[in-house]
């Protein structure tokens, strides 16, 4: 069965063997802003569960498996008011990870987006190197990101067959990162994240696209279904550009640096505060042309870059919105001119600088400038690196689907 579908019988059998985890705590279990219930008719319980039946494919042990490991997991990293336990340096983290809600073109839809600039890590081991801490701080960029899909007040059902409306989109930008040069540090935490969000995070993530990767590093992207499920696999894609991604996204509000109207990642991007609340920025809606543009009247120091992920090829478990790090240090490169292109160092994982894009277009020469920090970065974006070089063939397994480049992305697809 597919991971887009669940029945009414495996839904009901899933919540009543779920029931004795939820009575053995004497205050209330929650998750993702929902108070979960005994009660077999309660709505946003449903929402929570059927995540965990599409992510194991409506197979009811097995979703009762990683339920019940997700609730332990939970009570022992969280504190009773949902806030993760101990605390991290704000410092190492800024700029690194950012999210946004983008108004999809056309209509009244709206995502919410994660962005994680490796390039605005300048040291990649002091960044990285408290893998625990990393972590801490990842897990709550995105417990703030699945906050912003408002389970918790849901109306609308996930229907039993088709999308699931409740989902994220991951951009992981890798403007000026350099792919060959990985610490062993990037390693541990991208492997760590990527574990964390595969199996507590179930279909939390729609697309992940990785933007501003040189076309010469494909074959990352081929070793990444070695790594990483079948089904996620297939919802990476890859971006040489970054001005490529709101053609990608299908919006216009997305930043300016990736193509958008909007204004830069770091003037309109929330962060995370050591309280694990949302910074919110300052902003007023003006008219653009057909497009309400966003305009801050104080904004975030740091500018990140977005990203671009999705790939026709397998899945795998959902970091699902895992936080992803790139393999590499950050090539040095920071001229004024180049801070001023792009507000956020966008930074590569392969080992040679990546040629990025401009905010007016994917063919200019100008360099955007490296960030002073990225978005929840290395822990899951090493598992999940960018493909191929889009003109050059990648062998895959044959039960693994070749990815697929992003329709703007001017890559072909691999074979």
């Amino acid at each position: 069965m597919s991971n887009e579908s669940t029945t009414p019988t495996a839904l009901a059998e899933l919540h009543t063997r779920i029931i004795p985890i939820l009575e053995e705590s004497a205050t209330p279990t929650k998750m993702w802003g929902v108070t979960l219930s005994t009660d077999k008719e309660d709505f946003h319980t449903k929402l929570i569960l059927q995540k965990f039946l599409r992510g194991n494919k409506n197979d009811v042990a097995a979703a009762e498996k990683q339920f019940v490991e997700t609730i332990k997991w939970r009570r022992g990293y969280f504190d009773a008011d949902g806030k993760v336990l101990g605390t991290w340096d704000e410092k190492k983290f800024a700029g690194l990870g950012w999210i946004t809600k983008e108004k999809i073109q056309s209509s009244d839809q709206e995502v919410v987006v994660t962005w994680n600039i490796y390039g605005a890590a300048k040291d990649f081991n002091e960044t990285f190197g408290d893998v625990d801490e990393f972590i801490r701080w990842r897990v709550t960029l995105m417990e703030r990101t699945v906050d912003l899909l408002e389970l918790g007040s849901a109306k609308t059902p996930i229907p039993e067959n088709g999308p699931d409306p409740y989902k994220a989109f991951q951009i992981h930008d890798y403007l000026q990162v350099s792919f060959l040069r990985s610490p062993p540090a990037v390693k541990a935490a991208s492997k760590k994240a990527v574990d964390l969000f595969q199996n507590y995070y179930p279909e939390c993530l729609d697309k992940k696209f990785f933007v501003n990767v040189p076309l010469l590093m494909g074959w990352m992207f081929s070793a990444m279904k070695m790594i990483i499920n079948k089904d996620t696999f297939k919802k990476l894609y890859m971006l040489t550009y970054g001005a490529s991604l709101a053609g990608e996204l299908n919006s216009e509000t997305v930043p300016e640096e990736y193509g958008g109207k909007g204004v830069k990642l770091s003037t309109k991007g929330m962060a995370i505060d050591l309280d694990g609340q949302l910074i919110q920025p300052e902003l007023k809606e003006v008219e653009s042309g057909d497009v309400g543009v966003a305009v801050a009247t104080e904004a975030p120091s740091e500018e990140p870059a977005q990203v671009k992920e999705e790939t026709e090829g397998p899945k795998v478990p959902e970091e699902s919105g895992v936080a992803e790090e790139p393999q590499g240090v950050k090539e040095s490169e920071d001229t004024e001119e180049q801070k001023e292109t792009v507000g956020v160092g966008q930074t590569n994982e392969a080992g040679e600088a990546i040629k990025p894009a401009t905010v007016a277009a994917p063919t200019t020469a100008t360099t955007p400038a490296t960030p002073t920090s990225s978005a929840a970065a290395p822990a899951s974006s090493l598992a999940e690196l960018p493909a191929d070089k889009p003109s050059s063939p990648v062998e895959h397994e044959t039960d693994v689907p070749p990815p697929v480049p992003a329709k703007n992305s001017g890559e072909q697809p691999q074979k």
